[in-house]
């Protein structure tokens, strides 16, 4: 993929520079309320890959959707954009998938960025301004989350993030190809009244 939409290389996700809101609750972040408040999960309460249920990347690149994936276990698939900078495609895609997708993202999740949740704020921005932002849902209905804010031509997310959301976008894009051609072709389809 494309390096988090063009970032030079990842910053450390401990890096006191980068943290901005460490742990701010995820629903809050997802309708762009940010706090200072810490998710509390109950010590009882195990946030484990299994019990993943739902994976939301949001790339956006100078305030425009540039990707969009949503995968849930029950095969469900939304998918918008390429990924790049100068993303055109403004379509959202909605499905399901046979193949196992989620799955295959699930098991990417590093069970230590559960305790690194929250907002970066990566300095000296450089380029088109870029937020990206990762949510995920969980069985007991916790959610946590973390978005990132940088430029397109310097410093970015950490590696590790970045092999997230392009797995993310690999992974979907057979499925979204797929889903423009179909839409493509019925577009072109006569209607069945006509016969000429």
């Amino acid at each position: 993929m494309r390096r988090c939409a063009g970032a030079r290389r990842g910053v450390r996700l401990d890096s006191p520079p980068a943290i901005l809101h460490r742990g701010a609750h995820a629903a809050d972040r997802a309708c762009g309320h940010f706090s200072n408040s810490y998710l509390d999960i109950p010590p009882t309460l195990e946030l484990t890959n299994e019990s993943i249920r739902a994976i939301s990347v949001d790339l956006k690149v100078n305030g425009k959707t540039s990707l969009f994936v949503l995968l849930a276990d029950d095969g469900t698939v939304n998918r918008m954009g390429t990924g790049t900078a100068d993303n055109t495609e403004r379509e959202l895609y909605i499905g399901l998938a046979k193949e196992p997708l989620f799955e295959q993202l699930r098991d990417m999740v590093q069970p230590d960025w559960m305790s690194l949740q929250g907002e970066y704020d990566i300095p000296e921005k450089e380029g088109l301004p870029c937020t990206l932002t990762i949510l995920i849902a969980f069985s007991a209905g916790q959610e946590v989350g973390w978005r990132f804010r940088y430029g397109s031509e310097s410093d970015g997310p950490p590696d590790d993030i970045c092999e997230f959301v392009a797995a993310a976008d690999r992974l979907t894009d057979p499925w979204y190809e797929h889903q423009k051609l179909l839409v493509r072709s019925l577009k072109r389809a006569k209607p069945w009244w006509k016969i000429w």
